[in-house]
């Protein structure tokens, strides 16, 4: 006698037949509904359920690989650098002129995109005019929070003062939740709470960010001290970094790679 399972689709009523033999290592998929017999007859009788009398079918169900289908994959921790960007006076640029203004921010995510992976930064999330990335490295963050800056600054140079368009940009390094290659957490909060103190062209960073690259990287920095932020509750040590001649300037100075 060779009995299998049928199982009910769950976006349809019709009967689909797994038929997994009861003695194939094979785990059936989840929702099974009923048993069927088949006689060397050639007759066939069902029964619903899994009942008593078929205790090894109801073990078939605590397999591994069968559980695993039923839970939800667990969070994954990381500590990372995150560069949270967006566009200073968006809404008012999107009010005058919607089309030229997407146009024109479509050209600037190009350079931000291709820095972002150039310094084996992650995008994480976009939304508008904003943008969040994931590095590996404190100074690879900070370093492409400089290069955007400066070939955005480039690009405005060829633009007419009404369609030119400024990002401000934050820094910070903490510990993230990262699911289905979104990260959330305090460390992302905190970073975009610091993009919106930057001014618009410039970069603000960290403590944390900040004593990892004070020694390291040719840029100086001014401590704005400490800020309370919206839903934050303890006040962020910001500093601010200085380029001398501003944005388009940046690309002058010393670039060092990270130790």
């Amino acid at each position: 006698m060779l009995q299998y399972l049928e199982f009910r689709d769950k976006q349809s009523t019709a009967f689909s037949d797994a038929k997994r033999s009861i003695g194939n290592a094979a785990v059936p998929r989840p929702c099974p509904v009923r048993v069927r017999r088949v006689m060397a007859s050639g007759t066939s009788s069902s029964c619903s359920g899994l009942g008593p009398s078929l205790p090894h079918l109801w073990d078939a169900t605590k397999h591994p690989a069968y559980v695993g289908e039923m839970e939800a994959p667990p969070l994954e921790r990381k500590l990372v650098a995150i560069l949270a960007a967006d566009v200073a006076g968006y809404s008012r640029m999107m009010g005058i002129d919607e089309e030229g203004t997407l146009a024109t921010l479509s050209d600037l995510r190009t350079i931000t995109d291709a820095l972002i992976a150039q310094h084996s930064g992650r995008i994480c999330g976009t939304a508008g005019d904003s943008v969040l990335a994931a590095f590996a490295s404190v100074f690879a963050a900070v370093q492409c929070a400089v290069e955007i800056q400066r070939d955005v600054a480039r690009a405005n140079e060829e633009l007419a003062d009404e369609r030119r368009m400024w990002f401000r940009i934050g820094v910070n390094v903490g510990d993230v939740m990262v699911k289905d290659g979104d990260i959330f957490g305090d460390g992302v909060n905190i970073a975009a709470r610091i993009e919106g103190l930057a001014e618009p062209g410039g970069i603000c960073i960290s403590r944390g960010v900040h004593d990892h690259v004070m020694r390291k990287l040719s840029y100086r920095f001014e401590d704005l001290g400490e800020k309370s932020v919206k839903n934050i509750a303890q006040p962020i040590r910001v500093f601010r970094l200085i380029c001398e001649g501003g944005p388009a300037a940046l690309d002058a100075q010393e670039t060092l790679t990270p130790l």
